[in-house]
């Protein structure tokens, strides 16, 4: 009996441990808060920032009140304030948009490290206009 309590604590561990990861979307996700929409693929993403789920997750989706929350970036209390002209933490243009210097990373801050210092790979990935971001 001590055996099969045992084999069931375990399956149930599992099962737990699984149903609490968190699975990225497998289509693009549009983030439509911009004044020109952005379509968001994690699976590209993936392969370029390296390391485990973990790691990847969180390197967009960072701690707060130290758990890692995945939501999307408006959500209510986190990046709600839409206007483009606010500097706030709330901001969701600047979680977005900030450069590498900030806190936390952002789209831009991540692609500015990528693109270095190749010129093409800054209009690519950086530029507003003609970036990949904004041009689909």
């Amino acid at each position: 009996m001590p055996r099969v309590v045992g084999v069931l604590c375990l399956v149930l561990a599992v099962m737990a441990t699984a149903t609490a990861a968190v699975e990225a979307p497998r289509t693009p996700t549009e983030l439509n808060w911009t004044s020109r929409p952005v379509l968001f693929s994690h699976q590209i993403h993936f392969g370029a920032l390296g390391g485990d789920a973990a790691t990847q997750c969180a390197s967009c989706h960072h701690p707060v009140e130290g758990d890692i929350p995945y939501k999307t970036c408006a959500t209510h209390d986190c990046h709600d304030n839409l206007d483009k002209r606010d500097t706030s933490p709330r901001s969701y243009y600047l979680a977005i948009h900030k450069n590498k210097k900030e806190k936390y990373w952002s789209c831009v801050s991540c692609h500015e490290q990528r693109a270095g210092e190749d010129v093409e790979a800054i209009k690519k990935m950086v530029g507003c206009n003609a970036s990949v971001c904004h041009s689909f």
